[in-house]
This record gives structure tokens, sequence and C-alpha cells, in this order.
């Protein structure tokens, strides 16, 4: 039976001499590995499916399914967990184990605008942005001030930064509203 075993040790000080940053930082490593050897420190931890995400291996825009089967789009990554809309704009947050990567296509883990949602765009929803290359498969990130953070969906975790003109210009909720 294999399963992820995900550790989250508690932060550590350690008291070191050294003369420049690289310096302390290596020395600091070799403490630690000491005193990891000798006493393991306090953690706290959590057994998944050896498949669910971490986040080393998720990204904003990645199609996702939670325990249930349900499909979504990452979001957002924050410190301790990731945002996800799952399909019909139902918004959740949770640690990344709580998801697996999902071999979802894109209109099976979208969540479109209903009408009285219109013109405004916010965080989950998707779209087609029309680039000079091509039309890109896109999820609606944080709103950073006046722009848009816009994924790629599958992507390689970039991001297209859009104002309120942009957006409106050049982000369609159908492939058949593109040029």
């Amino acid at each position: 039976m294999e399963k992820a075993v995900t550790l989250i040790l508690d932060p550590v000080t350690i008291i070191v001499e050294g003369k420049t940053d690289k310096e302390l930082l290596e020395n600091a490593k070799k403490a630690y590995i000491e005193q990891l050897e000798k006493q393991f420190p306090h953690f706290s931890y959590s057994v998944n499916e050896a498949d669910v995400l971490t986040f080393d291996t998720v990204k904003v825009g990645m199609v996702v399914e939670n325990k249930s089967g349900e499909k979504g789009i990452v979001t957002s990554l924050n410190k301790k967990t990731i945002n996800v809309t799952l399909t019909g704009h139902r918004a959740v947050q949770g640690a990344p184990q709580a998801f697996k990567k999902s071999s979802a296509t894109f209109d099976e883990s979208r969540s479109k605008r209903h009408e009285f949602m219109k013109p405004d765009w916010t965080e989950g929803d998707t779209g087609y942005l029309e680039t000079k290359e091509r039309i890109v498969e896109v999820v609606v990130g944080k709103k950073a001030g006046a722009k848009f953070k816009v994924y790629e969906v599958n992507g390689s975790g970039g991001h297209y930064t859009l104002d309120s003109k942009q957006i409106q210009a050049f982000l369609k909720d159908d492939k058949t509203e593109t040029k």
C-alpha cells in the first residue's frame, strides 16, 4: 500500500557562526542535520493517497479534483492552503493534499460566468484569452489592485496581467466569441 506522508516541521532557530550569509546558512544546515540525528523536532503530519498534490507539485491553473471526484481549477496558492473553484462556481480552500491532479478537460472542470455576473470577471471565472499567437484557455486568479492575473489552464503556472479594459476586450466566455 503506497501512501504519501507529509511531515510539517515547526520552525527551528539555530545559533551559528560565520562571516557571510552563505557561510551562516551552510553552518545552520549542518547544525540542523546534527540536531535531527539526535532528537527529531515536534511536527504534525498527514497521511494521504500517493497521488495527492503538494506545494511542490501544485500550480495555479492546474485542473484538480477533490476526494469526492468533483473537478475544478486552482486559482491561487496561499501559505498553507490553495484556492480551487469547483464546477458551478463553488470556491473551496484546503491543503494541497485534499486534491489530486485530474485528467479532466477544460470544459469538464471550468466555471463559466452566468449572465447575471456579466460584465464583471472574478476569481475562478474561466474563458478564452485572445493573444497574438493563439487562443488560450484561462482561469482568472486573484485581483491585485486594478489588475487581473489570468492563468493558462494546465500551463506552466505563468500568467497574463490585464487591466479592466483589456480583460473586457480580450477575455471571452466561449471560444466562438474569439476571432
